[in-house]
């Protein structure tokens, strides 16, 4: 942000855009510097860091995953495996297991918590929306920096219009129990 900043205060003159690129930037900041780090935080407080980071190693998979659906990329079997393996680790990182040993050990349907397992995936399948949008946009207008200041600035607005209102809808979403 600082950097487009600094270029716009220097003179710098953005090539000219359409709305789309436009468009898919602010997008890119809505998925990514607001939806995205809310759900990251809340997968923090939920899942602990530990599992929460795991999701978060799973974005480069969902970004792969949503660019050959909605943009044409292309992916190899090698891709396709390593997305599989991938999903696999993300379904056992998510269960959840007691602190202590007890005398029965719990079933799967009892140490599996479709809440959990939906708040990191909610979060990495965010950030991975916003890496798609920004790509789509870079495509289209090829000017990287200006288009990372538009989607914070979004990111940013949007955080300060919803303010704590947003947070108890989000709330009521997260926290309904699944089981």
């Amino acid at each position: 942000m600082v950097a487009a900043l600094a270029m716009l205060g220097w003179g710098w003159t953005p090539s000219s855009a359409s709305i789309s690129p436009l468009l898919a930037f602010c997008a890119s900041g809505i998925f990514s510097a607001y939806l995205g780090r809310w759900l990251l935080f809340e997968s923090v407080i939920e899942l602990g860091p530990a599992r929460a980071s795991a999701f978060q190693t799973s974005v480069p998979l969902f970004t792969a995953l949503i660019g050959w659906l909605l943009l044409g990329e292309q992916l190899a079997l090698e891709e396709w495996l390593a997305m599989a393996t991938t999903l696999l680790g993300l379904l056992l990182v998510s269960q959840q297991y007691p602190r202590h040993r007890e005398a029965v050990p719990p079933s799967i349907a009892q140490r599996w918590n479709l809440r959990l397992f939906s708040i990191g995936l909610a979060s990495a399948l965010a950030y991975a929306a916003g890496h798609t949008c920004r790509g789509y946009a870079i495509r289209l207008w090829n000017e990287p920096l200006l288009g990372v200041l538009l989607g914070a600035v979004t990111g940013f607005i949007l955080q300060i219009y919803t303010g704590g209102r947003i947070q108890v809808l989000w709330s009521r979403l997260l926290y309904r129990d699944w089981e």
